[in-house]
């Protein structure tokens, strides 16, 4: 469901100020140095086919989530994500989604 995978995302998350920043508490670019730390940038190159399917994706996840601005970056990790997920639940190998 929505909620497993969105608690899979946050995994790690400073929750409380993550929720501070959802609600306009604190302003968002003070999240990012955290989330920055713990990630690495990467461009990539797609067809404009596969761009539009992304884009839908942000739209559907916006209509399920009534409320949540979601970013083309946050569709694409999450769509990596549950890719990962599938991959190691068809072929049963925990690794699949950690190399």
């Amino acid at each position: 469901t929505i909620d497993e995978e969105m608690r899979k995302a946050l995994a790690g998350a400073d929750i409380e100020r993550l929720t501070q920043a959802l609600t306009g508490r604190i302003p968002c670019y003070e999240m990012e140095a955290s989330v920055m730390a713990a990630t690495k940038q990467m461009a990539i190159r797609m067809d404009l086919e596969l761009l539009e399917q992304i884009d839908l994706a942000v739209s559907a996840l916006e209509r399920r989530n009534p409320g949540l601005k979601v970013s083309r970056a946050d569709a694409i990790r999450y769509l990596i994500r549950k890719g990962l997920d599938t991959i190691e639940a068809e072929t049963g190998d925990k690794d699949a989604g950690n190399e």
